[in-house]
């Protein structure tokens, strides 16, 4: 990191000895991975020093390694090259024949690696924790397939879908047939546990809106002295 005042002379002064430097030790300054930063500098002033250095105009926060140099609690915006990522590199593995262990080992060995050079140098937001453990979720159980899934897949997780056989994009209609539930064959603990408390009673009616049961009451309704009575702590009448 070289620092310089804000004029044109001295900028050639330093180029001049980098070419130098060049020259000696055969080790040239890679254009591509070096930058300028300017500040208190007018648009003329700049074009000026540009015009006699090799590198681009860079933008703040300065980066190291990839990971952005600052003295502030590091925010979500701040990670958005990391998750762009891993994103990218998930996206590059167009090969869909990927087996569970070879996806599951490529998270372990490179993705999962990403996150924990970022964690050792700073505390990563709860928000970034989440959203990439989200996309390597995805990726071990539908492969480079990131995008939006179906209601049955937000409301159940990625587990229980891919035990079910069914794809990200099922919908409840596809587990219905004449009127009734037609289950996946329970190949997993969940699904068994997920067929089993279902209530005979509950069929699935096209005619009728989806609508929250409050199981305390009988007519279905919540009411605040419900839920008093489920939490207080009985104990025997006194005479």
């Amino acid at each position: 990191m070289i620092f310089s005042k804000r004029d044109v002379n001295t900028v050639q002064m330093i180029m001049d000895g980098l070419a130098e430097f060049s020259s000696l030790s055969g080790l040239n300054p890679n254009p591509s991975k070096s930058n300028i930063f300017f500040s208190g500098c007018n648009q003329e002033l700049r074009a000026s020093i540009l015009n006699v250095a090799s590198f681009t105009e860079g933008t703040l926060p300065v980066k190291y390694l990839g990971v952005p140099l600052i003295t502030t609690k590091l925010r979500a915006s701040d990670c958005k090259q990391l998750v762009d990522r891993i994103t990218k590199r998930i996206n590059s593995w167009t090969n869909k024949l990927l087996s569970y262990a070879g996806r599951a080992q490529l998270i372990q060995t490179i993705l999962f690696s990403m996150q924990v050079f970022w964690s050792s140098l700073f505390i990563l937001p709860k928000k970034v924790i989440k959203e990439i453990e989200s996309l390597l979720r995805s990726f071990l159980w539908s492969s480079t397939d990131l995008r939006k899934h179906g209601p049955l897949w937000d409301r159940y997780g990625d587990r229980i879908m891919y035990d079910s056989g069914l794809n990200g994009d099922s919908k409840v209609s596809q587990i219905i047939v004449g009127g009734l539930w037609k289950w996946p064959f329970p190949s997993s603990w969940d699904l068994r546990k997920l067929t089993s408390q279902t209530p005979n009673n509950c069929l699935p009616n096209p005619l009728e809106v989806d609508k929250t049961v409050w199981s305390l009451n009988t007519d279905g309704v919540f009411t605040i002295k419900s839920v008093w009575e489920l939490w207080r702590n009985k104990q025997d009448t006194v005479p």
